[in-house]
Formats: C-alpha cells, sequence, structure tokens
C-alpha cells in the first residue's frame, strides 16, 4: 500500500458504535491505531482532532471503516509506504514514483482520492457551467453541507457524494427536490 496523506481509521465493530455514544474513539480503537502507526500507516484524526464526521463533513473523504484490513497491515500481510509526492507514471511491471524510483508490482489497484467534486463538474460541463457550482462539503451558514444533495448552482445539476449509506438515504431526498422543482413547487 502507497499513501500520499494520512487516514482517519475506525473500526466498524469497535468504533462505529461509539460515534453515537460518549466514549472517546481513541481510547478504544488505541491497539490498533497504535499497531498501525507502527507499521507506517500515517493516521490523522480530521480537523482539529474531531474526526470521522468532522472528516466527512469537511472533505466527504479521507477516512476508512476497517472492515478488517487494518489487522493485515498491522501483521505485515500488507506493507505501507509513504509517497507523498504520488506516482509519476505506471509501467508494465509496476510504478515509477514521483522522485524516480520504482517499484515492481504484479498488480496496482487505485484507491485515491479526488480533486473535488467542483473540478469534476468542470471536466463534464466546462468552466461556464463550473463556475455557476458552488463549493461542496463544509458547513453553510445554515449549518448544512454545502451543495451537497440540494441546488449546485447550476440549474437541473445536483451533487451527491459520500458512503454507500449516505448516497442511498440522500438520494431520496434529492429525489424529491427534483421533482419539487419539476413540478413548480422549489425553485432551484
Amino acid at each position: 500500500m502507497l499513501q500520499r496523506g494520512g487516514t482517519y481509521v475506525i473500526s466498524v465493530d469497535k468504533g462505529i458504535p461509539l460515534i453515537h455514544k460518549d466514549m472517546p474513539i481513541g481510547q478504544v480503537e488505541k491497539e490498533s491505531l497504535e499497531g498501525l502507526t507502527k507499521a507506517g500507516f500515517l493516521l490523522d484524526s480530521g480537523p482539529d482532532g474531531a474526526g470521522l464526521v468532522r472528516k466527512f463533513i469537511s472533505r466527504g473523504g479521507g477516512y476508512y471503516i476497517d472492515a478488517w484490513c487494518s489487522q493485515l497491515i498491522i501483521d505485515g500481510k500488507v506493507k505501507v509506504s509513504q509517497i507523498p509526492n504520488g506516482i509519476k507514471e505506471f509501467v508494465q511491471d509496476g510504478i515509477v514514483l514521483a522522485d524516480g524510483s520504482k517499484l515492481e508490482a504484479d498488480l496496482v489497484v487505485p484507491a485515491t482520492s479526488y480533486d473535488g467534486m467542483k473540478s469534476t463538474a468542470r471536466k463534464l460541463l466546462g468552466d461556464k457551467a463550473a463556475d455557476r457550482t458552488r463549493e461542496t462539503w463544509h458547513l453553510d451558514e445554515q449549518g448544512e453541507i454545502r451543495s451537497m444533495w440540494r441546488s449546485s448552482g447550476h440549474p437541473h445539476f445536483w451533487f451527491t457524494g459520500g458512503s454507500l449509506a449516505l448516497c442511498s438515504s440522500y438520494s431520496r431526498l434529492l429525489a424529491l427536490r427534483i421533482k419539487a422543482v419539476e413540478e413548480g413547487l422549489l425553485k432551484q
């Protein structure tokens, strides 16, 4: 595993149930987090140390809900290397890093972040349309996640993202909003 930056890690069996309780996740996850750090995995506790929810709200990513892969890293079955400058190119038998060094690999599976939704909209719609869209993620003045599952700022263009569970829930809300716009019940 090649890692360009830190990731917030929480386990599905111990950590997720604590999100709705008043117990510090870091204490319950301490052994696992220390094992990951010892194995070379770079951790990030989120903006101001606020963890998973703030990581999601602020950027829609940068976290990993561990479904038992962390133990493979801790046990050394999955190796971790830090590559803050990224990959220069893919070659037939591996990858060349930005510093010019080469890593041989039979298989490369990109599991990477993204530039952001507005830059993706720019690639899909062009500059004029993308310039009409608002920034996504973080909280707006009403305390809602900016431009997600509601008007993007460009007519008839909507942003949705996040985990499968959130997309499943919020896609229903978005569908109702789109229907309300189509029926003239809601201005965009």
